[in-house]
């Protein structure tokens, strides 16, 4: 029997109207038989004949080996008697069934074209105990025997109409216990198959089996499933064959329909070769076989062999609960061991969960549970995904996987503990929620190790570092953004834009700024590969080491490329620019370079050769000022060569962790000067050569045509002075030699100094009017002196009285010289000068008288010589 239900909400349904072609033909025969024994009571032709349940017209009765009866129109079951209906009694019926019975050897035929029964109407003819139905909803051919209370019925067909289901068996009913049963076959929509079913006292139990089938829709459209469940079905579920192996049906009849609830059906059926569309815009899974039971009101579809694609979905389920009653749930559970690539996020993004990863190599253990309402197709989600080794993308950036457990619900997944490291530059754990609907995560990452390098330069290195981070994946670029370091990673699939908010936050973790004491700046950095850097950015740093018409330069903005072979990077308008491949090239224009301390080695560890190059870019170092037109420096942290330029002179020298070599040749005064602070020097070219530190050093300083200017000394004024107590050489003063400078042809410096203590071992210096030599002492961090000077004076006389051979014997003395001794002692700037000048002036005119008396000898003496 197929069965049809309406819709109905929380109470059992009741099922289509369906013929009760069985109990429309038992009491047809009954009445045929009870009015074949009327005919024989009443005449041959009765126009109207009303009985008590019957009502007849146009009833005809002849004999020909046997009794042929013609009825036009019979109404059975139910007459309206005043204003009461009755119905036909199992009394009647009993009675009925015996008159047919013993009459029916006697009646031939029996044909009625309108037989009325309740809401039924048909015709029904009867011949040689084969009775024939025909209506509007079924049509019968069946050989019908009464014995013994019990109807035995050879059911030859049984079409039912709407359904164009064919049936055909053998059936029985015991009037004594109400019993209808019934085996046979059935055909319908292309699908055959067997019946057995038996009726009791209203209940009905039916076992329905099938031959393989190729077209679910023609079965779903019988069966008595909610609206939304046949839709699903017969839309989603295709297969080379199907066949019900056993479907049963227990219910209630009331009013002539089936009364089916939610445990009126179990049953199992299989489909080999299935299709199961769970998503109109996804591929559909496969299955080798598909078991499907019926039980509780759940269809449970039992998978063997899914695939999913190349994907084996081994362990997965599905289920709908509520295929009878109202609220029908499609529940999924997706099992599968395999890449977490494009097919399947592919299937995630179907049920909008929206993860921005793809896994390359390796597995992840996931299960995935969805749950759909069929009614309005709203979907929950529920599943876990586990991964160990395995290789993955996040919108083209790649990085590992070591293990990960991610548990989702709806929107939310919730990553437990997840193991993760991107090339060798960082590890972390990460744990924290990711909305996927949203498209926002709030993580916290446990750092290991963040070590990010440059050939041998290390950029970045931090460990054991804990930070939060968000991460905004809800638009076409992904933006990460790392708290603790206040950097913003930005993925658009394409690019890698990374974002350092801060310099100084980030200063801590990278070596190169760690010396730099920078107050503020930030950069930007975009990549696409890890490999080629392009990046921009400022920095605000005092007290730097380069300066600019008298102000410090403070503020830096550059921007540069970085790639495996080299690094290139402009700073301030390319008044700075660098190259850095195995060796560090710099070149700086127009700016003071101040440097202070013992060098660039000592604060930047640098290790690769350096070549610095300066163009109009003076130098200051430790208090030596160098007015150099160029200047380039070569060198690591081991030895260093350097060339300056200046304006007048050039200065060479090696720089070596024991100290230094200066050399240098025609150099300014004003330079030298630098070498003899308690002196001012003018004109002349000098030369240098310097070893050591600039706090400890040794060399000589070479010069000539200087002018040695010194308002303050008195040595020039005694020595005027006693030039001016002798009438006879005041006229003969010399301009080499007076208020206005020291002229000096040519002199010579031999030094050491140490902690800023200079010692002068000897100058000499040899003037156009007055020789001196120097020896002593001078502090310059005390700003104190302790020298002794010697002079020899009056030399251009000399030159003139040499001519008078007595006269420069008589005044000048043997060497023809007046010699004198400075002591020079105390404050630098205001120094002590003692002198023994003025003894010699007291003292000349008895030496005079000497020479003069003395002079023969000395000239018999010459003679002889």
């Amino acid at each position: 029997m197929i069965l049809k239900n309406k819709k109905s909400s929380g109470l059992p349904r009741k099922a289509t109207r369906v013929p009760h072609w069985l109990s429309f033909t038992l009491i047809s025969l009954l009445v045929l038989a009870g009015l074949a024994w009327l005919g024989l009571s009443h005449g041959i032709h009765i126009d109207r004949l009303s009985l008590p349940m019957v009502r007849v017209e146009n009833l005809s009765l002849r004999l020909d080996r046997g009794f042929i009866v013609d009825i036009g129109r019979l109404d059975i079951g139910r007459l309206d008697v005043g204003r009461k209906s009755t119905t036909l009694s199992a009394t009647a019926i009993n009675s009925l069934a015996a008159a047919i019975k013993k009459w029916s050897p006697l009646v031939q035929a029996i044909r009625i074209n309108r037989l009325n029964y309740q809401d039924y109407s048909g015709s029904l003819s009867y011949r040689n105990n084969t009775v024939r139905i025909n209506s509007t909803d079924l049509a019968l051919k069946a050989a019908i025997h009464y014995q013994d209370q019990r109807f035995f019925i050879d059911l030859s067909h049984l079409l039912i109409k709407p359904y164009q289901v064919r049936l055909t068996g053998k059936a029985t009913y015991n009037m004594a216990s109400d019993l209808l049963n019934f085996s046979g076959g059935f055909t319908g929509s292309g699908i055959n198959g067997t019946l057995r079913l038996s009726l009791q006292h209203d209940i009905l139990d039916a076992v329905v089996r099938t031959k393989p089938f190729a077209d679910l829709a023609r079965l779903g459209k019988q069966l008595p499933l909610d609206q939304d469940v046949k839709i699903w079905l017969t839309r989603n579920i295709t297969a080379r064959k199907f066949q019900i192996d056993r479907l049963r049906l227990r219910c209630r009849i009331k009013n002539g329909l089936p009364e089916i609830g939610p445990d009126s059906i179990e049953g199992t059926a299989r489909a080999e070769d299935a299709d199961i569309l769970f998503h109109p815009d996804l591929p559909p899974v496969h299955c080798k076989e598909l078991g499907i039971t019926w039980q509780n009101d759940r269809l449970s579809f039992q998978l063997d062999g899914p695939t999913y694609g190349n994907k084996n979905l081994a362990g997965s389920r599905v289920y709908i609960d509520h295929v009878i009653g109202p609220g029908s749930i499609l529940a999924v559970t997706i099992k599968t061991d395999t890449m977490l690539d494009p097919p399947v996020t592919r299937l995630l993004r179907a049920y909008d969960i929206n993860l921005p990863l793809e896994q390359q190599s390796g597995t992840t253990a996931a299960k995935l549970q969805l749950t759909i309402d069929l009614r309005n197709f709203k979907v929950t989600t529920k599943g876990s995904f586990t991964t160990g080794e395995g290789a993955w993308s996040w919108q083209g950036s790649p990085f590992l996987s070591h293990k990960a457990t991610v548990l989702l619900t709806d929107d939310q997944v919730t990553i437990s503990q997840a193991d993760l490291s991107y090339q060798d530059i960082l590890r972390v754990g990460l744990s924290g929620t990711v909305n996927t609907s949203a498209g926002q995560a709030d993580l916290v990452g446990d750092i290991d190790n963040l070590t990010l390098r440059r050939g041998n330069d290390t950029l970045v290195q931090a460990a054991k570092i804990t930070t939060p981070i968000t991460v905004d994946f809800s638009g076409p670029t992904t933006r990460i953004n790392l708290q603790r370091f206040r950097t913003t990673i930005i993925l658009d699939g394409r690019e890698k834009h990374i974002v350092l908010a801060s310099l100084p936050a980030i200063r801590p973790f990278a070596p190169i700024l760690q010396h730099l004491a920078i107050e503020g700046g930030e950069a930007d950095i975009v990549t696409r590969d890890m490999q080629r850097f392009h990046f921009s950015g400022s920095a605000d740093i005092p007290n730097t080491l380069l300066s600019l018409a008298g102000l410090p330069v403070t503020s830096f903005v550059f921007q540069g490329l970085s790639t495996p072979e080299e690094t290139e990077l402009s700073i301030n308008k390319g008044k700075i620019n660098a190259t850095i491949t195995d060796r560090i090239k710099v070149r700086l224009d127009d700016y003071l370079v101040t440097v202070a301390g013992t060098g660039a080695c000592s604060t930047f560890k640098l290790t690769r050769p350096v070549q610095i190059t300066g163009h109009n870019s003076p130098l200051k170092i430790n208090g030596f000022s160098i007015p150099a037109k160029k200047f380039e420096i070569k060198g690591d942290c081991t030895k260093a060569t350097f060339t300056v330029e200046l304006p007048k002179g050039v200065i060479r020298g090696v720089r070596t962790p024991k100290g230094m070599i200066i050399d240098g040749e025609n150099l300014s005064a004003k330079f030298a000067n630098q070498f003899l602070p308690f002196v001012d020097l003018k004109g002349g070219v000098f030369n240098v050569s310097l070893r050591g530190t600039f706090d400890d050093y040794e060399g000589y300083m070479e010069f000539k045509n200087v002018v040695i200017d010194d308002n303050e000394y008195v040595l020039l004024n005694n020595i005027m002075a006693f030039i001016d107590t002798i009438p006879a050489l005041a006229t003969f003063s010399s301009p080499g030699f007076n208020r206005h400078g020291y002229k000096v042809k040519e002199g010579l410096v031999l030094l050491k100094c140490h902690d800023r203590v200079l010692n002068i071992l000897d100058f000499r210096a040899d003037g156009t009017s007055i020789n001196s030599r120097s020896h002593g002492v001078i502090d310059l961090k005390n700003k104190t002196i302790n020298m002794d000077m010697t002079l020899h004076t009056l030399k251009s006389f000399s030159n003139i009285i040499d001519k008078i051979p007595w006269a420069g014997y008589a005044l000048l003395g043997e060497n023809g010289t007046l010699n004198t001794t400075l002591k020079i002692r105390g404050n630098l700037e205001h120094p002590d000068i003692t002198t023994n000048l003025s003894e010699e002036a007291v003292m000349a005119p008895i030496n005079i008288i000497k020479r003069a008396i003395a002079w023969p000898f000395k000239l018999l003496q010459k003679a002889t010589e």
